[in-house]
């Protein structure tokens, strides 16, 4: 079933807006953990990626790309935005545990997984970007898994 056009705008603002607040959940992140610098480096990549959903969706408008609404409802991505926003407002409570295993689930959510799968067609645009934040997607997912295994290695809880 193809979305209209209101409710495919919708879902690619939300999908960018998405990726503004887990910008700057890891922005606040790099204020109460200043030692570790990659919360500034995974700021900076979600920032990048939420340029690039705005791109695409320029390029979708244009190129009238298929749309696939089974991959994403706007009601999900406001969930999660929902959780986001609150994880911003709790971040000064978090130990760096914490807030690396949010980051984890995360990176490791169907919406940074999959938002690039809701676009059909062959568009160069489309093709162009993906493999671009596919391989940062699964850089820094490696390099939190690894920062996780370290923290709790080091907890004195465990």
């Amino acid at each position: 079933m193809e979305i209209v056009s209101d409710d495919i705008d919708r879902v690619l603002y939300l999908l960018a807006e998405h990726k503004n607040s887990v910008s700057s959940l890891y922005t606040k992140y790099s204020q109460i953990f200043p030692e570790e610098s990659y919360w500034l480096e995974l700021a900076e990549v979600k920032s990048r990626h939420r340029q690039m959903i705005q791109s695409v969706y320029f390029s979708f408008k244009n190129e009238h790309t298929g749309f696939d609404d089974s991959i994403f409802h706007s009601a999900a991505i406001k969930t999660s935005l929902e959780w986001v926003t609150r994880l911003i407002a709790e971040s000064e409570k978090h130990d760096i545990l914490k807030a690396l295993a949010y980051t984890l689930d995360l990176e490791q959510s169907r919406i940074e997984q999959k938002y690039f799968d809701i676009f059909k067609a062959e568009s160069l645009e489309i093709n162009k970007l993906l493999p671009i934040i596919m391989a940062e997607n699964d850089k820094y997912l490696s390099l939190i898994q690894q920062k996780l295994f370290q923290a709790r290695q080091n907890s004195p809880l465990t």
